[in-house]
């Protein structure tokens, strides 16, 4: 009689705290209504993010800046696309592709394109020739030094 008494207490016992669970989730299941995701971007090779701009640098050559020229930027679908870079282009100039950054609910962003002149390290003979030659006609308005604002930083955006 003593243990049927146990066993029906221990019963009880359990029953209740099974009881308690249960009406600890239904609570807990009430009072939460939202799910929390973090959500970690991994760095991408060729582009950077700023906000839903996606940015990326290309290079080009002293001809191209000087000259103007028609670049092919990759995109993030894996396609490219024809950016007109026009005349005259200082390295650091950052041109924006309207639509082809990141879609969001709150809206698309861009691409942003930063062009930066590549500098030959080390140039051939004929390629140090020349460039003595386009140095000697520095005052066929190719040296800008003597602009108020040259060689000052300007916002990239």
């Amino acid at each position: 009689a003593a243990v049927a008494a146990a066993a029906a207490a221990a019963a009880a016992a359990s029953a209740a705290a099974a009881g308690a669970a249960r009406d600890w989730f239904k609570a807990r299941r009430r009072r939460s209504r939202h799910l929390l995701v973090l959500v970690h971007v991994a760095a991408h090779e060729q582009f950077g993010r700023r906000g839903r701009d996606l940015t990326v640098t290309m290079p080009i050559t002293y001809p191209e800046a000087v000259l103007g020229t028609d670049l092919e930027v990759p995109a993030l679908t894996g396609s490219s696309l024809t950016l007109r870079v026009p005349a005259g282009t200082r390295s650091g100039r950052t041109f924006r592709v309207r639509g082809r950054g990141i879609d969001t609910r709150q809206g698309g962003g861009d691409l942003l394109v930063t062009v930066e002149i590549i500098v030959p390290t080390n140039p051939s003979a004929r390629e140090r020739k020349l460039l003595e030659d386009l140095a000697r006609l520095g005052t066929a308005g190719l040296d800008d030094r003597s602009e108020p604002d040259a060689g000052r930083p300007r916002p990239s955006c």
